[in-house]
């Protein structure tokens, strides 16, 4: 496999394979509720450094279940002899009162800890790229998850693309407006020109 394919071609072998019942999926220890409020106070106790995920593939394993709603009928060994089935998470953050339902009703994943993890985390990365001198010659995040690298490439990427004549002058990166700035037309042909080869 290609360099690039070996980060996905796991993940959508597993969603393919799974949705078709040719296997089964074991529930990573860490979808439980306890676990996944330590690393939530953990992402939030440290406001400087990236916590380190139980999976390099964190995001994308908790999604995979997510999308595929494997957790609808599933009875985890935990339950047998409740009455209550398993809730599967949900990947945008609901209601305080759906929210406060579902803890109590499952002992596992609710609905927010995904998302409050993965905002943490991008809050992290945006304020750890702005401090960084983006003319050295390597930029080191620790701990960053593979779903994560698009953050870096899409600001370096605006950075060095887009304002030419703030590059030799500035240092760090303004996310307010490079974040945006591949959106944005200029009048001229050349650079419409441009701006269609990117799309």
């Amino acid at each position: 496999m290609k360099a690039g394919e070996r980060q996905w071609v796991p993940i959508y072998l597993a969603i393919v394979l799974s949705s078709f019942s040719y296997v089964d999926v074991e529930f990573p220890f860490w979808f439980y509720i306890k676990n996944f409020a330590n690393i939530k106070e953990e992402e939030y106790k440290n406001t400087s450094e990236l916590f380190e995920l139980p999976s390099p593939y964190f995001f994308e394993i908790c999604y995979m279940f997510i999308d595929q709603k494997v957790f609808l009928k599933a009875t985890p060994i935990e339950t047998v002899g409740q009455k209550s089935f398993f809730k599967y998470m949900a990947k945008v953050a609901g209601s305080l009162t759906r929210f406060l339902s579902l803890c109590f009703l499952s002992p596992f994943l609710s609905p927010g800890y995904v998302e409050d993890i993965k905002h943490c985390r991008t809050e992290k990365i945006i304020r750890h790229l702005e401090e960084q001198n983006v003319h050295c010659t390597h930029i080191y995040i620790p701990n960053l998850q593979h779903s994560e690298t698009h953050l870096v490439n899409l600001s370096l990427y605006s950075f060095w693309k887009y304002d030419s004549s703030l590059n030799d002058r500035a240092n760090s990166i303004d996310f307010t407006s490079y974040l945006l700035e591949p959106f944005i037309k200029d009048t001229g042909a050349d650079n419409e020109e441009n701006i269609l080869q990117d799309l």
